[in-house]
């Protein structure tokens, strides 16, 4: 089954403060399909929050958003193991940020 094909329930970027990290070089997850995936989390938050602004629940916050919000490190699919010392340097700012 394709990613994505199937509708996701729960997300961590709905409630839970969330980063996306764009692999500007990615072959196998294209920059065009990252900017995508950021694009299509922030409309689902969108409409989700305009359809419970009525309800007594808990909406959903906007994802990838602020100065944590996104990150760009120039490298492939395998950042974490080619850009470790970049992927370590937002996962500082990030650990910082919220101490």
């Amino acid at each position: 089954m394709a990613a994505g094909a199937c509708p996701t329930s729960n997300v961590g970027w709905r409630y839970v403060p969330s980063t996306f990290i764009h692999a500007t070089k990615d072959r196998c997850v294209l920059p065009s399909m990252q900017k995508h995936m950021v694009q299509k989390a922030r409309q689902v938050a969108k409409k989700e929050q305009s359809e419970r602004k009525n309800e007594d629940v808990k909406s959903p916050q906007m994802p990838f958003e602020g100065d944590l919000g996104e990150f760009f490190i120039d490298a492939g699919h395998t950042a974490h193991v080619a850009k470790l010392e970049d992927v370590k340097e937002v996962l500082v700012t990030l650990a910082e940020s919220h101490c």
